[in-house]
């Protein structure tokens, strides 16, 4: 499941870590069973999670956004889904998966050297942002999903990474909302019962060529113990 389309998106509403109670369940809001098996529909999605859980916009920690990430996984695999790649329906999944350090650890540090690095390696003629080509770069972690696992400590098995890229605080609303429409199979790696746990992480950078823009690369990686 690898995303190599780049999408800005300019997004005001997606989910947080959920609230207690009634409102933990995505159940308690039928729009948002409509909104998620509405194919190619990311946005309403985000939308209708966003009365779950508000975005916080004074918290853009690392560990806040892999928290938001998971909380924002979790609700849509509870829920199930149409999407619109070749995977199609999923039905809800109400086993929650919990993400890994060290996965989440590989994630950003790979995120971290698409940011960085951007323009040494648009320059070295390596397009794919699933692989890592400046082996001499300190910011070197493996050149592929695996090797960069490893390299964090993982020992499990990497079953796939996606790749997001856009503008935007809400890192992680951002980044579901493009594989959600992705036609490409990331919507349904998102929904697979082949991983058991999974890592996510972002690093922001500013474009100098598009005005100063503040904008982000993102990595999910799933993993089974």
């Amino acid at each position: 499941m690898k995303a190599s389309t780049r999408t800005a998106l300019a997004l005001a509403v997606a989910i947080a870590m959920p609230v207690a109670g009634a409102d933990d369940n995505p159940a308690q809001h039928p729009s948002l069973a409509l909104a998620l098996k509405a194919a190619r529909q990311g946005e309403g999605v985000l939308v209708e999670l966003e009365k779950i859980a508000p975005f916080d916009e004074s918290n853009l920690t690392r560990e806040y956004r892999e928290q938001r990430f998971g909380t924002l996984l979790n609700l849509i695999r509870a829920e199930g889904a149409v999407c619109a790649d070749a995977g199609g329906t999923h039905a809800p999944n109400p086993v929650k998966v919990p993400s890994n350090p060290l996965l989440n650890e590989a994630a950003y540090l790979h995120a971290r050297y698409l940011a960085e690095d951007r323009k040494a390696i648009e320059a070295a003629g390596s397009p794919s942002p699933h692989t890592q080509t400046l082996t001499d770069s300190p910011l070197f972690t493996g050149a592929d999903m695996g090797d960069r696992a490893r390299k964090a400590g993982y020992t499990g098995f990497v079953n796939g990474e996606n790749f997001a890229s856009g503008n935007g605080n809400d890192v992680a609303g951002h980044s579901i909302m493009q594989w959600f429409n992705s036609t490409s199979g990331h919507c349904s790696g998102m929904f697979s019962r082949s991983f058991d746990e999974f890592g996510f992480g972002a690093e922001n950078y500013v474009n100098d060529e598009l005005n100063g823009n503040i904008e982000f690369k993102s990595i999910f990686m799933t993993g089974t113990r």
